[in-house]
């Protein structure tokens, strides 16, 4: 069997596109919280349902620009977007370090390989 191999340059281009899916659900979330306020639990699930959305995207994209082990090439680019986001929002402030994290990153990983399996398979 031949070793896996992980393309970079597409799971960079799909932690990049994950990440402004995020941001863009983020943008539309804020605008949707001015005018109708909600609770803080809410928000919460909604700010991880749109970082779940970026690493669908990016695991689809990623194992499609690469072509190949798609699982793998999901995995890494949904596990680079939790921990991306996780950093612009400050690990303190995000997640409590510890459990929570790790729960999020192997969420991150779990939905980005499903991703990218999809997305290596899509073009045949």
């Amino acid at each position: 069997m031949a070793a896996q191999q992980l393309d970079l340059r597409a799971v960079g281009g799909g932690i990049l596109w994950g990440l402004g899916v995020a941001l863009t659900g983020g943008v539309i979330q804020g605008v949707i919280s001015a005018a109708v306020p909600l609770d803080p639990l809410t928000e919460a699930r909604l700010v991880m349902g749109w970082q779940a959305v970026g690493c669908l995207v990016g695991g689809y994209l990623a194992a499609r620009s690469a072509g190949r082990s798609g699982w793998l090439q999901g995995a890494v680019a949904g596990l680079g977007l939790v921990l991306v986001v996780a950093g612009l929002m400050g690990v303190g402030s995000a997640f409590p370090p510890g459990p929570a994290l790790a729960r999020a990153a192997l969420l991150g990983a779990a939905v980005g390989a499903l991703a990218g399996m999809a997305g290596v398979n899509a073009g045949r």
